[in-house]
């Protein structure tokens, strides 16, 4: 993860030759936390659209989608290691890439609207939260099968997932 981390800043510092700390930290958070996305929707809302903030969206998208898949296969065969991450992309590169830069792109578009743009990302996390599951059982499927089937699994169950998000950052929180 560590790895990833540091793959997002190298990135984001040389695509933009005024990245500072904040803006590279900003997008770390939001890889490490992909459910509490207001730290990076912060960064792209104080300064209307970057180009920085766009890559890191889609990066992270990418990094997040493959990561859930593992950690999918971490729990259904008992093991984890971290070398297979790529593997992912090395069996399905073109649905890998562009369902993981596609969500990144979504997040990163929906949190440009000012006000209401937090909550519409919060609302299109929790209805794709099961592309990586549904991409780990089915690798071959359509690029926005994986969209509408993850959006149809939650129909009926967003206010359920918001309930736990909202339990898991309040851990976060108070352990802090």
């Amino acid at each position: 993860m560590f790895i990833a981390f540091l793959i997002v800043g190298i990135i984001s510092s040389v695509l933009s030759s005024s990245a500072t700390l904040p803006r590279t930290y900003g997008s770390l958070y939001y890889y490490m936390y992909h459910h509490n996305s207001s730290s990076i929707l912060n960064t792209v809302s104080s300064r209307g659209f970057n180009f920085n903030s766009l890559v890191s969206s889609v990066i992270t998208g990418i990094f997040n989608l493959i990561f859930n898949m593992e950690v999918y296969n971490f729990v259904k065969t008992d093991s984890f290691e971290l070398g297979n991450i790529f593997n992912y992309i090395k069996e399905n590169p073109s649905n890998v890439l562009i369902v993981g830069a596609l969500k990144g792109l979504i997040d990163f578009l929906l949190g440009l609207i000012p006000v209401v743009g937090f909550i519409l990302v919060i609302f299109a996390q929790l209805g794709f939260t099961y592309i990586a599951y549904i991409m780990y059982l089915n690798p071959k499927k359509e690029v926005m099968d994986y969209f509408r089937d993850s959006w149809n699994l939650t129909n009926g169950k967003k206010q359920q997932l918001f309930s736990i998000l909202i339990h898991y950052m309040l851990i976060t929180i108070v352990g802090v």
